[in-house]
């Protein structure tokens, strides 16, 4: 096992929340506490605003679940490691750093049951949040895959609704080009609602000629 360095200042992004965004946050008392937290950095996210040059990369959370009856809002938050966890060699209970995301869920597009998110959905969700903090802590110059995710449903996610999706390393741990990954998605006042287990494989970028 290989304990991940922490992520460097440059990998996570100056960024502001959207004034609409942010009203938004301010109107949902523990979305608001997250906001006004300076220990979480606002995020922007490729998956969800994708600049010119990605091409049709990063469509389905930009476009085909970007409206109001699917995911009216999506934004992410990075708390850094703490100073203690910098050592590469200390073991136990390290502190890797951990990704939020809110994500505000509309109705009529994405339901299984009556007013109850998809399983795939959700599942959608947890991939992206995992992914994120995988995609933090990778090499540079890689790119990461899936290798596997196990979902456990805990209580159904309603809709319309607005939800707090909390991802981090399991224990910083790796195996060569793998990464492992731990999410949840929750209410935002500690109830559980899905807990997801995932794997993401690095595999280096051929380079262009």
């Amino acid at each position: 096992m290989v304990v991940l360095h922490p992520p460097t200042p440059s990998k996570i992004s100056k960024f502001s929340v959207p004034h609409p965004t942010a009203e938004r946050l301010q109107a949902i008392p523990w979305a608001a506490q997250i906001l006004a937290d300076e220990a979480y950095t606002p995020l922007d996210s490729y998956s969800r605003n994708p600049q010119p040059h990605h091409g049709v990369r990063y469509t389905f959370l930009s476009k085909t679940l970007k409206s109001d009856t699917t995911v009216r809002l999506w934004q992410p938050f990075h708390r850094s490691p703490s100073p203690a966890s910098a050592d590469p060699y200390t073991t136990g209970e390290d502190d890797f750093g951990e990704l939020l995301i809110i994500t505000e869920l509309g109705n009529g597009g994405l339901e299984g049951h009556l007013n109850t998110l998809h399983g795939g959905v959700v599942s959608t969700i947890l991939d992206e949040a995992t992914g994120m903090i995988a995609g933090i802590h990778k090499r540079r110059e890689w790119s990461i895959y899936t290798g596997y995710m196990k979902v456990n449903f805990k209580r159904p996610v309603m809709t319309p609704g607005v939800y707090l999706v909390r991802a981090r390393l399991d224990g910083g741990k790796r195996e060569g080009r793998k990464i492992f990954t731990l999410a949840t998605v929750e209410d935002g006042t500690g109830g559980v609602l899905a807990v997801a287990e995932a794997l993401f494989v690095e595999v280096e970028r051929k380079a262009k000629i």
